[in-house]
C-alpha cells in the first residue's frame, strides 16, 4: 500500500514538473500576455506572479540538492559564459539602468528556470515539451492573423505583415522558423512520411514568409538544411 502510494506520489511530481516546465516555456515565448489579457481580459500582474513564480522551483533545487546543481553548471559552462557576458551589457550600454532592470527581471529569473529545467527534465523530454509549447503557440498565432487581424496583424507601422500572438513581425518570423524546424526533425524522424507531417510544415514556413520577415525566411531554410546535413553525415 504504502510503495503504491509512493508510486503515485512519484507519477504526481513528475507530472506537476512537467505542467511547470510548459508554462514556463509559454510565458518565455512572450504569447501569454495576447492569448490571456487582449483576449480574455485577464489583469497583467499575473505575469509578474508567473514571472518570479516559475523561479521557485530552481531555488528550491539549489538549495536542496546544490551538489547536482553545480554539475549541471559546469557541463553548461559555455552558455553560463555567454550569460555572464549579457549580465555585464551594461557597462557599454548608452542607457545602463535598461540592461541593469533586465537582467534583474528576465535574465536571471529565465537562467533559474533553465537551471531547473537542465536538472530535472531528460533531454529529449525538453524537446518534445518544447515542441509542444511551439506547435501551440505558432498555430495559434496563425489562427489569430487569419480570424483575429484585429490582434494577430499589423496595422500601422508594417499594415499588413503577420504577428500572432507577438508584439512583433519579427518576433512571430522567429517562433514560425522555430517550429518549422522542430516539425522538420519530426518529418525526418518519421517512418511514414505523408501530408500530416508536410502540412503543418508547410503552414508555419509559410507563415514565416508572410510576416515580411525576411531573416525568418532566410533561417527557417538554412535550418532545415543544417539537420537534413547533420543527419546525413550522421547517418554516413
Amino acid at each position: 500500500m504504502i510503495q503504491s502510494l509512493l508510486r503515485i506520489n512519484q507519477k504526481q511530481i513528475i507530472a506537476a514538473e512537467y505542467i511547470t516546465v510548459l508554462a514556463g516555456f509559454l510565458f518565455y515565448t512572450g504569447a501569454l500576455p495576447t492569448i490571456l489579457t487582449d483576449t480574455f481580459g485577464v489583469p497583467s500582474q499575473l505575469f509578474t506572479l508567473m514571472r518570479y513564480g516559475i523561479t521557485l522551483p530552481g531555488l528550491l533545487l539549489i538549495l536542496l540538492q546544490p551538489k547536482h546543481i553545480l554539475q549541471q553548471i559546469i557541463h553548461g559552462k559555455y552558455a553560463w559564459f555567454i550569460m555572464l557576458l549579457g549580465m555585464l551589457c551594461f557597462l557599454w550600454s548608452s542607457n545602463p539602468p535598461i540592461p541593469l532592470g533586465t537582467i534583474r527581471s528576465e535574465l536571471l529569473p529565465m537562467a533559474l528556470f533553465s537551471l531547473y529545467v537542465a536538472a530535472r527534465i531528460p533531454l529529449k523530454m525538453q524537446f518534445n515539451l518544447i515542441g509542444l509549447t511551439m506547435k501551440f503557440v505558432s498555430l495559434t498565432s496563425v489562427f489569430y492573423a487569419l480570424f483575429l487581424p484585429h490582434i494577430g496583424v499589423h496595422h500601422e507601422k508594417w499594415p499588413g505583415a503577420w504577428k500572432g500572438l507577438f508584439e512583433h513581425k519579427n518576433q512571430f518570423g522567429g517562433a514560425m522558423t522555430l517550429t518549422t524546424g522542430i516539425f522538420f526533425i519530426e518529418f525526418l524522424k518519421s517512418k511514414e512520411k505523408g501530408p500530416a507531417q508536410i502540412l503543418p510544415m508547410l503552414i508555419t514556413l509559410s507563415a514565416a514568409v508572410v510576416s515580411g520577415s525576411m531573416g525568418a525566411l532566410i533561417l527557417s531554410q538554412v535550418f532545415c538544411i543544417l539537420i537534413f546535413a547533420i543527419t546525413l553525415i550522421r547517418w554516413r
